[in-house]
């Protein structure tokens, strides 16, 4: 209970890997759409909350760091604009999905079976993965259930070259216990994780953040990280692959047919295909939908 209550508070990292690591979403939105709710009944509160002495600036930076200064311009821009949205391509850490497209990229470019495989070795920039006593979302090296497998590295490369996809299914619990040599479990301990100390050549030359100031972004998520794989099969070989710009990224976006078939994965077991397919139907063309109840309707779970 005591777990529980302290995100409530505010999401935080030590829940990564638990079920309460998704509550943090959902809450954050349960409390705007409330929030907007009292508003509109006339529920009052301070009109100066941002900037008041004991408003949230105030509460949430340090001491002698409240300069209304850092946070002055707020919504120019705004981030949905620039740099843009990024949706998620795979239902795990994101800080994981530069990793997880070089390993799907070779895996089908070059047809490549788990037996094949004697290391995976994954390269990422200065602070992707800990820094400063900053200890990143993946956490965990031997996932033992769902939960604990999104914010795995090791995990979501093995299963990325086993599978070749990542869905939701990947992230249940039998599915990450399964056994056997093709089975991303027998892959575990031939991954490995390498911080760089300097930017990796493959990576290319550092590209300023929007904005211009990366440091208050949390490890692992900075806008100019990047993910070198090499992996080194039995016969001698070495296949490397970088990706710096993620598939879903506001520079990488998704194609229509790759948001349909998230969009089935995740609403699928939910609202049936009936209702999936009558969703994507409307969603298709949401911008000239004269009554958004009708698209509501769909997403009533079966």
């Amino acid at each position: 209970a005591l777990g529980v209550a302290a995100s409530m508070a505010g999401g935080m990292h030590a829940n990564f890997g638990t079920m309460t690591k998704p509550l943090h979403a959902g809450n954050a939105a349960r409390n705007g759409v409330l929030a907007a709710q009292l508003a509109g009944r006339g529920f009052t509160a301070a009109d100066d909350i941002v900037e008041a002495p004991m408003g949230f600036v105030r509460l949430f930076t340090p001491e002698q760091d409240h300069d209304l200064e850092r946070v002055a311009g707020l919504g120019e821009p705004w981030e949905v604009i620039e740099p843009g949205l990024a949706v998620k391509r795979y239902p795990c850490c994101y800080a994981a999905h530069r990793a997880a497209d070089a390993v799907i990229t070779l895996a089908e470019r070059h047809d490549l079976a788990a037996e094949q495989v004697q290391e995976i070795v994954l390269h990422v920039g200065p602070g992707g993965i800990e820094a400063d006593g900053y200890v990143g979302p993946m956490r965990y090296r031997r996932p033992k259930n769902g939960t604990e497998a999104k914010f795995s590295l090791e995990y979501v490369l093995a299963a990325a070259l086993t599978d070749r996809q990542l869905v939701l299914a990947t992230f249940e619990d039998d599915t990450v216990r399964r056994t056997g040599p093709e089975a991303p479990q027998a892959l575990l301990a031939r991954v490995r994780t390498v911080e760089d100390a300097q930017r990796h050549p493959l990576a290319g030359e550092y590209r300023e953040p929007p904005g211009g100031d990366a440091g208050g972004a949390p490890h692992g998520l900075l806008p100019d990280q990047y993910a070198v794989v090499e992996i080194r099969l039995a016969d001698g070989r070495v296949l490397t692959e970088c990706v710096t710009e993620p598939r879903g990224g506001p520079a990488n976006p998704l194609s229509w047919e790759e948001l349909e078939a998230k969009y089935r994965d995740c609403g699928g077991p939910l609202i049936g295909e009936a209702g999936v397919s009558r969703s994507l139907e409307l969603l298709r063309d949401l911008d000239t939908l004269g009554d958004v109840r009708e698209l509501t309707r769909t997403l009533v779970p079966t």
